[in-house]
């Protein structure tokens, strides 16, 4: 089974079909079922902390560090087992993240310049992946746009067990960057796109359910973690955690800049 290739998948829980030979081209054969309709939603912000708050599920902080007026976007699709969203912030960001519990999410930034994941900066060709119930930073740049999405880690090992899919270990634990075949990468991005832009009256919740779900067995088939690790960054991280614990600790009382520095031992 490819994206790109001449494929057949069938769902073993509802005995859907998808086939088709190009990356998007379906040909379904449903079995009809009672469903739900999709869950969407769009949320527009002038407030960083604010556009923290409006992603469903996740426990976030943004501090915004560039100047201007911030303006921010959210387009968000829920379906079965799976969170499918693209994020729009118009400001420079420092945030801090934590995906909900026994999940895996995985990012697909517009760009790569000037951006950090804990301390790190993707490659083209890097999507960007954290379990869920983890905290980590992402440090993104004006005007940036990432695709993201978020699913549960029992979707995953079901769906591959039953299709006899073998997925390559994934220790998301320890590398937040997944280096992946360009071809793979366009064709993911692409799906993405086309499934969170189509209008609620053409989704259909298991059809479109089991196309993320092949596309993801995919991309797990064919990853290589990407273990390259700038060697200041665990200096540079424990710096900012003796700083933030005694900004915590502090309370309402004033803080200089020369406490800072003492505390974080830097000049």
């Amino acid at each position: 089974m490819k994206l790109g290739s001449k494929y057949q998948w069938q769902n073993p829980q509802t005995q859907s079909k998808l086939g088709g030979n190009q990356p998007c081209e379906v040909l379904c054969v449903h079995q009809k079922q009672k469903q739900q309709a999709p869950i969407r939603c769009v949320s527009i912000s002038e407030d960083a902390n604010e556009q923290a708050g409006n992603l469903t599920d996740w426990d976030q902080q943004y501090d915004q560090v560039g100047n201007g007026r911030f303006y921010g976007r959210i387009d968000e699709l829920h379906l079965p087992g799976i969170q499918l969203f693209n994020e729009h912030t118009g400001q420079a960001l420092r945030q801090q993240c934590r995906v909900w519990p026994e999940s895996i999410w995985f990012g697909i930034p517009a760009k790569t310049e000037d951006l950090r994941i804990n301390g790190q900066q993707p490659e083209p060709t890097d999507v960007l992946c954290r379990p869920g119930d983890t905290q980590f930073e992402l440090v993104t740049p004006d005007k940036f746009d990432m695709l993201s999405i978020v699913v549960h880690r029992k979707e995953l090992e079901h769906h591959s067990q039953a299709q006899g899919i073998e997925i390559k270990v994934l220790d998301t634990a320890s590398y937040p960057r997944l280096k992946l075949p360009v071809r793979t990468l366009r064709n993911m991005q692409y799906l993405l796109k086309r499934v969170v832009r189509t209008k609620t009256s053409l989704l259909d919740e298991q059809i479109h359910h089991d196309l993320l779900v092949m596309a993801l067995l995919e991309l797990l088939a064919e990853e290589k973690p990407n273990s390259t690790v700038p060697p200041s960054y665990t200096r540079r991280k424990a710096v900012v955690e003796r700083i933030r614990d005694y900004i915590d600790s502090a309370g309402d009382l004033p803080v200089t800049m020369s406490k800072l520095c003492e505390v974080g031992c830097v000049s």
